[in-house]
């Protein structure tokens, strides 16, 4: 991996007790400077992604217990988030270069549910080429593009329990604290996904799909549109599969749109700017020590004094579930923190922020 040292997110945290299934009391700190623990670092973002994501701050919200996943490298964990007694979230927790990074979304599957309510004891497991929650009488995969099924034998740990209650005033400071920052925050409504596609070769059309999303937007298309886009639409229309910048720019000629682009994260306000103005933003990511390069389509931004919440569609994410991450830095720093470490057919991928097409 490539070392980079990450500004820790700063917040009221809480003095919180949680059961930790595999995890030692205590994680190599954040900073240098002081310890940090997983615990610690899940009931500080939670609240923050809750409030990004419009949450209603008068339910009662609770942390549950937290999972590390067995065989996985770098270590990663999942924590539940509970509103009342319904799991409505998850955070998935990646472990880099003595840093916590979190992916949070609400694609909750039954089977886990079902897991919960049984009481039933589980683990999480990466199993051929999967991660798998596996409990006495069902396994699911949680990072499959396609039905995987479970081979072998699981050490079934601990039941999902919920522990530490989510403090209302957090969840309402948040939110607060976004429409009070410097540019507050933007959501496009009504905003559809386009999944990857699978051309024979793989799942190759994540750039295809994210100019499907914009394009898509910008005519007003529904997937309930006869002329709905989709990413093979947009391969075909260009003639290739291979998303080069060049590629990407042409795709978006070819429906009447002129997109540049620019190296490197933006700067959050940039990126406020243009959802304001009604377009979403397209992005390159990549992990170069695994030499993937991948596309991501933000459609939503909060904006904190010290932190940005980022919501957008992986393309790769088929079931269109929106994923969220934090980056930490003030509204006039470039994202240089943003990293979203995820793991697609078992392997883990710590993709930066590497190219920005922004609609003229």
């Amino acid at each position: 991996m490539k070392t980079k040292i990450f500004k820790r997110i700063t917040a009221a945290m809480l003095a919180a007790v949680m059961t930790v299934t595999s995890v030692s009391a205590s994680a190599e700190s954040v900073n240098k400077e002081e310890k940090y623990t997983i615990e610690e670092y899940i009931m500080e973002v939670t609240p923050v992604y809750l409030a990004s994501r419009n949450f209603d701050a008068s339910s009662t919200y609770y942390a549950s217990n937290i999972f590390e996943v067995d065989n996985s490298d770098p270590p990663r964990y999942y924590s539940f988030i509970f509103q009342d007694n319904d799991i409505s979230g998850k955070l998935e927790i990646n472990f880099v270069d003595g840093n916590y990074y979190s992916v949070f979304d609400t694609d909750i599957q039954s089977e886990i549910k079902e897991m919960y309510v049984k009481n039933e004891e589980i683990a999480f497991v990466v199993n051929n080429n999967n991660t798998f929650v596996v409990s006495e009488t069902s396994a699911v995969a949680i990072d499959s593009i396609e039905k995987a099924d479970f081979v072998g034998n699981a050490s079934l740990q601990t039941p999902i329990t919920k522990t530490t209650p989510i403090e209302y005033n957090l969840i309402v400071n948040a939110s607060a604290n976004a429409r009070s920052a410097s540019l507050g925050s933007k959501t496009l409504s009504n905003f559809s996904f386009v999944p990857n596609q699978d051309t024979g070769s793989g799942y190759v059309l994540c750039w295809a799909a994210c100019v499907a999303m914009t394009v898509n937007y910008l005519l007003g298309y529904t997937p309930s549109s006869s002329n709905f886009i989709y990413a093979d639409d947009v391969s075909k229309a260009v003639g290739t599969t291979t998303g080069t910048n060049s590629a990407v720019k042409n795709a978006y000629t070819k429906y009447g749109y002129t997109a540049n682009n620019t190296n490197g994260p933006s700067n959050p306000n940039t990126v406020f700017q243009k959802l304001s103005s009604g377009k979403p933003v397209h992005i390159n990511v990549q992990d170069s020590d695994q030499g993937l390069t991948h596309a991501l389509e933000i459609y939503s931004i909060y904006i904190y004094t010290d932190k940005t919440v980022y919501t957008f569609y992986d393309p790769s994410i088929l079931n269109g579930t929106p994923q969220s991450v934090i980056a930490s830095g003030n509204p006039t720093q470039t994202s240089s923190s943003f990293l979203y470490v995820h793991t697609y057919s078992g392997v883990s991928y710590s993709m930066e922020w590497i190219t920005t097409f922004f609609i003229a």
